[in-house]
């Protein structure tokens, strides 16, 4: 398997939000590793399912807003969550 192959499969795991870890890479839960580093929110809305993981994301999403990683570098308050932003771009608001 190539990097071209990694990729492609990392890729489709993201895009169709697949929880869990992805077969082959690692054990490791990709999102729990994303929200650890500081590059992701936890999505609440309608069908949000978390594979049984949602205290491990909340845990891994406050570490990394309390030592400002990733998208938290500038703060929680700066912060513009993903539900936020959509419902303004459909307000026709201009960021």
């Amino acid at each position: 398997m190539d990097l071209k192959d990694i990729y492609h499969a990392v890729s489709y795991f993201l895009i169709f939000n697949i929880s869990g870890p992805i077969p082959f890479l690692s054990t490791r839960d990709i999102s729990i590793e994303l929200a650890k580093n500081g590059f992701a929110s936890i999505y609440t809305g309608s069908g949000a399912e978390y594979d049984g993981n949602l205290e491990s994301l909340q845990r891994a999403v406050m570490d990394a807003q309390r030592n400002k990683r990733g998208i938290w570098s500038n703060g929680i308050e700066r912060m513009m969550n993903p539900s936020d932003y959509k419902r303004a771009i459909k307000a026709g608001l201009a960021f």
